[in-house]
């Protein structure tokens, strides 16, 4: 049995380069349904950011229409989905009508309606576990708020009941970054937990597909027992990474690549009018309205 993660992170706005990323998509799709295969699609967050203005009008939330339109079945938030302030946040995580994963932060008082530290799906007969995880910015954009817990104390409680459930293959979204240097010691600490980092500690992850820190892996990288893989920003990229799963359901083992998202694949209509549609119902409010 082979499982395809397709991700996506960091896409800052980029909405217009969606359609054609949504038809390498489904051309990936295709080609692992044929082959007997599964596919599990996801986002790594910073869906938006300040400088959209329809991002503005709407507190984040153009984005996840069209997000949902193209199937994506996780989503772990990034620190840009959150700027604007706490409630734009809640009503954010609202909006979303697939999974907000986040397991190491969470409200102070109350819920975030459809947010969940974890998920648990039935892939081609396996059990697979995905966990959120999101960096401190997001705590600091959020505010006495939220309560921010370290990704390893997350993970190593939230694996553990994952495979309690039953799950075989264990996955984190994550948004915590790639790793440390100097291009984002400007706005990242250098004690932060990173995906590098959570793949060194030896948890039981088998794998991380991240964002955050717009690092570009043409393939992914094999870190302890845990594979790591990102796939850049903006849409330039779509990322691929399939493994093979064992009878038992574990991954034996893994490849994977990144796709350009050029004039290689055409423009979807169909995501591109539901785009049009959620830039144009973004365009009759003013920012006070939803934000």
């Amino acid at each position: 049995m082979q499982l395809t993660l397709l991700y996506l992170g960091d896409l800052h706005g980029r909405l217009d380069r969606l359609p054609r990323a949504f038809s390498a998509i489904n051309h990936v799709r295709a080609r692992v349904a044929a082959e007997g295969g599964a596919c599990l699609v996801v986002c790594t967050g910073d869906t938006v950011d300040r400088t959209i203005p329809a991002a503005a009008l709407t507190g984040g939330r153009v984005a996840l229409p069209v997000l949902e339109a193209m199937g994506v079945q996780a989503l772990v938030p990034g620190n840009h989905d959150a700027d604007w302030g706490p409630a734009a946040f809640a009503r954010w995580c609202a909006a979303a009508r697939f999974p907000v994963l986040l397991a190491n932060l969470a409200p102070t008082a109350g819920i975030w309606p459809g947010v969940r530290p974890t998920l648990s799906l039935d892939l081609g007969g396996f059990r697979i576990g995905l966990i959120g995880l999101s960096t401190p910015m997001l705590s600091n954009a959020l505010g006495p708020t939220v309560t921010y817990e370290s990704p390893l104390m997350a993970v190593e409680r939230e694996a553990a009941a994952l495979r309690a459930a039953g799950a075989a293959t264990v996955i984190a979204l994550s948004h915590l970054g790639y790793a440390y240097g100097p291009e984002v010691a400007h706005w990242m600490s250098p004690d932060e937990i990173t995906d590098i980092r959570l793949a060194e500690a030896g948890l039981d992850l088998d794998v991380i597909v991240g964002g955050h820190t717009h690092t570009e892996l043409e393939a992914p990288v094999h870190v302890g027992r845990t594979v790591i893989a990102h796939a850049g920003c903006n849409v330039d990229r779509l990322g691929e990474l399939t493994l093979s799963l064992g009878d038992d359901g574990s991954p034996t083992a893994w490849s994977g690549r990144l796709h350009p998202i050029d004039t290689r694949w055409p423009i979807d209509p169909t995501i591109s009018a539901m785009l049009e549609l959620a830039l144009d119902e973004a365009g009759r409010f003013a920012p006070g309205d939803l934000a």
